[in-house]
C-alpha cells in the first residue's frame, strides 16, 4: 500500500497490518481535533488491552 509520507496507521484490531481495518492520519497535519482523536484512541485500545490482559491471567 503506498502512503502519503507522514502517514501514521493506527490498527483498530488485533489483527497484523495489512489485514487490519486501520485509521490513517498525516502526522504533519495541524488538526488539534485528529490529533486528540487518535491520542485518545491509543490511549483507550492500551487500557482496553491490559483489562483483557488481566481477565486472561
Amino acid at each position: 500500500m503506498d502512503l502519503p509520507p507522514n502517514t501514521v496507521c493506527i490498527s483498530v484490531s488485533d489483527v497484523p497490518y495489512p489485514a487490519a481495518p486501520c485509521f490513517f492520519y498525516d502526522r504533519a497535519s495541524l488538526n488539534e481535533e485528529a490529533e486528540a482523536f487518535v491520542r485518545d484512541y491509543v490511549i483507550f485500545a492500551k487500557e482496553a488491552h491490559r483489562r483483557e490482559h488481566r481477565a486472561a491471567l
